[in-house]
């Protein structure tokens, strides 16, 4: 595959996978924008939808004029509050999960740069979604489990929190000027062919293409 500078991970994914892509991805959305987004998408019947999850802290809002915004309340952290958070994410996802049901979509859900769950703040709406449509467990993301090993290897058995993502790009460490370098906060080509090479194995493994 050759690879270019503005090539996204939805776009390489699809080449891996060899299956036509729509990428909605919009910067600095909210999950809750996620379902607007999938009511007016093209998606139909005997199609994939993937899920790359933002942070759980991020609100969708219209205005009076009946345009979408979305509030970064990750950006001030005093605003934040965990177990709002994640019931707010668990609403997002299970209506997600439940729209992609009732067209006869395949959901796949998977947390980028922060994680949507974690054990001290989930509620009985995780249990909605079946354990099989999470690439990784949703206490669990990319920069952790993909991009970062080096540096979150070294923490076994640890609960990623969201401020990690900012704590290993300040190490600039060899993973981040090879995955993130030289851009701030945000997936260089090598790193968006690294997540659609994960995005791609894990697909294949679930639903055994290829066999």
């Amino acid at each position: 595959i050759t690879l270019l500078d503005y090539d996204s991970y939805a776009t390489i994914t699809g080449r891996l996978l060899a299956w036509p892509v729509q990428n909605h991805a919009i910067m600095g959305t909210s999950q809750e924008h996620m379902i607007v987004q999938f009511l007016h998408s093209a998606v139909r019947a005997g199609d994939h939808a993937v899920f790359n999850l933002t942070a759980p802290s991020r609100r969708m809002f219209y205005t009076d004029q009946g345009d979408v915004e979305n509030l970064r309340v990750d950006s001030n952290p005093q605003a934040l509050n965990d177990y709002t958070d994640q019931w707010r994410s668990s609403m997002a996802l299970t209506v997600l999960y439940h729209l992609c049901m009732s067209r006869h979509v395949t959901p796949w859900f998977v947390c980028t740069f922060n994680v949507a769950c974690t054990q001290d703040y989930a509620n009985d709406l995780w249990q909605v979604i079946p354990a099989h449509c999470w690439l990784l467990p949703p206490n669990q993301c990319l920069v952790e489990r993909v991009l970062g090993t080096d540096y979150f290897g070294t923490k076994p058995d640890h609960q990623y929190s969201n401020d990690e993502f900012t704590a290993w790009l300040n190490t600039n460490d060899d993973q981040v000027q090879l995955y993130i370098r030289p851009c701030a906060d945000h997936p260089n080509v090598q790193g968006r062919q690294r997540i659609a090479e994960f995005i791609a194995e894990q697909i294949q493994q679930r639903t055994a293409i290829g066999s």
